[in-house]
């Protein structure tokens, strides 16, 4: 039974993906570049990794020796930006689950290398990577030898010395993937399971550990995430299987705070995902969710209340889920899921990848030149700001692509609702007609456009960056944008840039405003009319009509937005672009004829905004 229990165990990839932030050393290298990849074996037992970048997905091949690779995986980022995987090894001649070797891969080097870590001839279980700032590797992982596979031990590996040394932690112990952690100081922090306790280490020296237990458990193993906040203090997620409840512990001084989250009453085997942001605030996110529900379940608390939300509603069997949060602490997720009626295959199940903006769920295939990748245990890292996002976008309502606005629908959704749809793009400010700017528009007219035939889908399409700012000798790279913006900014409103302010101006950045001379102009335009691109920094009206009598009041802004955008694209209007349009019909565009106008401008462009 409890070889079973250690099997079912050491299969399930559990990552804890702050690490990626608290552990990158040089913070402000991290800040400026900005990077997701998503690691994961597809059917063929390769290793692989998606990375995300110029709003395409870019795979490569990390190891593919021909047999069995990628399974309990562990990832991290360096502060260079560079990968380290450690990973189970079942090369050929080994049976995979039963024999095994740990491995380890980087592409510190620009091309990615492999090398054993750990060689044995029984097999490796979870484990979890961390990099110290000397670049240093440290793994620390679950052992099942030939001899005794019942009875794992747990074992710890770096390679500071050039070579790999390997030294005891805990007989009879288990660790999940992902439960390891590193301090200002250098020292290894980690959580894992022994005697029915689960327990919290800290390494001090060669071969001295010391322990103390957070709490325990029944005769069935929990699901534990693990990361350690800016004090070097732990916070960790648990799954009780035995009582079906999430709680949440933290360590304070010397003591540990211990609360219920949520729980459920159907069973059920829920594993738990841990991230933390720039102020120590955990996210979690849930395989399923309290009573098994749909999708993917995200969880974060608002002053002493845990919210709960889906991620996904369609989503009919999650899995592998991975969780990280970037430096502007947008969070993300990625998931691999049977939710289009695919094989009941592991390494047959597409990729997923989610983000969280503006209160709502993106979520979108991964696509490799119009394919969607299929595999299993997807683990992302993430760094940086929030990664833009491909043209392709999975909605609630299906997948929908910005140069193929006709939908590849999900054949287990009703499609002729619009109601969940989600608008992708950051909130916009008042318009930049001049200066540099180009986006107000007058009144288009009052002809009626064809109605647009079901399913009605948004169909949003990405603002492409044109050829001739891609060769202005001052084109603002992707991975520049975050440092590029925030020094204009500086430069043209003389203070620092506010975080609504860059998530607007990266936007712009990105899209109608790729050079620094047409990025300038637009701020220079905003300065000048009062305004500063982000709705909430908008504190006077500009341009304003000459005669108040046909004005918008505050109160019927909400409606008239609404009424206007069915007029003018004959779509219900989304929460962000309601966002966005009742700011324009509250600064620059204070009546129907100036809000209408505006809207058939974009309209005429094939967008809703300036940034959709």
């Amino acid at each position: 039974m409890l070889a079973k229990i250690f099997a079912q165990l050491v299969t399930t990839a559990v990552v804890v993906v702050a690490a990626v932030m608290l552990f990158s050393g040089n913070s402000s290298a991290a800040q400026n570049t900005s990077q997701l990849e998503i690691f994961f074996t597809d059917k063929d037992n390769n290793l692989k990794t998606a990375s995300l970048a110029d709003e395409k997905w870019g795979i490569d091949t990390v190891d593919n020796p021909g047999g069995a690779v990628g399974t309990s995986l562990s990832v991290v980022l360096d502060n260079q930006g560079a990968s380290h995987l450690s990973y189970r090894d079942s090369r050929p001649g080994k049976a995979e689950y039963q024999q095994s070797d740990l491995r380890y891969a980087t592409n510190s080097s620009g091309t990615w290398q492999d090398e054993e870590a750990f060689g044995t001839d029984g097999r490796i279980g979870a484990n979890a990577i961390v990099v110290d700032a000397q670049g240093h590797v440290h793994i620390i992982f679950n052992h099942y030898p030939a001899n005794d596979p019942s009875n794992g031990e747990l074992l710890y590996a770096n390679n500071s010395t050039g070579d790999w040394q390997v030294e005891e932690v805990s007989q009879s112990a288990l660790i999940n993937s992902g439960n390891i952690g590193i301090d200002a100081s250098g020292l290894l922090h980690t959580v894992y399971q022994h005697n029915q306790q689960l327990v919290y280490s800290k390494r001090t020296g060669s071969n001295q550990w010391t322990s103390e237990v957070i709490t325990s458990f029944g005769s069935r193993l929990p699901h534990v995430a693990f990361a350690l906040d800016s004090d070097g203090q732990p916070q960790v997620a648990i799954v009780l299987q035995d009582e079906n409840k999430l709680k949440f512990a933290k360590r304070g001084g010397d003591s540990w705070s211990i609360e219920d989250v949520t729980s459920w009453t159907n069973g059920g085997d829920q594993h738990v995902y841990l991230g933390l942001d720039t102020n120590d605030k955990a996210h979690l996110a849930l395989t399923t969710g309290p009573g098994n529900g749909r999708g993917p379940h995200y969880i974060t608390k608002s002053g002493n209340q845990w919210l709960i939300e889906s991620v996904g509603a369609f989503i009919t069997e999650p899995s592998y889920l991975s969780l990280g949060v970037t430096t502007d602490d947008t969070v993300h997720l990625t998931f691999a899921t049977a939710y289009d009626n695919s094989p009941q295959l592991d390494s047959d199940r597409p990729l997923h990848y989610a983000r969280r903006v503006d209160n709502q769920w993106i979520v979108d295939q991964v696509h490799e030149e119009g394919t969607v990748l299929r595999g299993r245990f997807p683990v992302m890292v993430t760094s940086g700001a929030s990664p833009v996002l491909p043209d392709c976008f999975a909605r609630t309502l299906g997948l929908y692509c910005a140069n193929d606005p006709s939908p590849v629908t999900n054949p287990n959704v009703d499609n002729t609702s619009s109601s969940n749809e989600v608008s992708s793009g950051d909130n916009g400010g008042g318009g930049d007609s001049g200066g540099g700017g180009g986006g107000g528009g007058g009144n288009g007219g009052e002809s009626t456009p064809a109605p647009v035939a079901k399913p009605r889908v948004l169909g949003i399409q990405t603002v492409k960056v044109s050829a001739a700012d891609k060769a202005a000798p001052d084109f603002i790279p992707n991975q520049q944008v975050p440092v590029i913006v925030a020094r204009l900014f500086q430069e043209v409103f003389g203070r620092l840039i506010t975080p609504a302010e860059s998530t607007y101006w990266k936007g712009r950045a990105r899209s109608d405003k790729a050079t620094e001379t047409k990025l300038r102009g637009a701020m220079a335009w905003h300065q000048a009319n009062g305004s500063t691109g982000a709705m909430a920094s908008v504190v006077t009206a500009v341009n304003a009509p000459a005669s108040t009598t046909n004005i918008i009041s505050n109160k019927q802004v909400p409606a008239v937005v609404e009424q206007v955008f069915a007029k003018v694209f004959h779509l219900r209007v989304s929460a962000i672009l309601s966002t966005y349009w009742k700011g324009r019909a509250r600064t620059d565009k204070r009546t129907k004829s100036l809000l209408e106008g505006a809207m058939r401008w974009y309209q005429g462009k094939g967008l809703t905004s300036p940034t959709s």
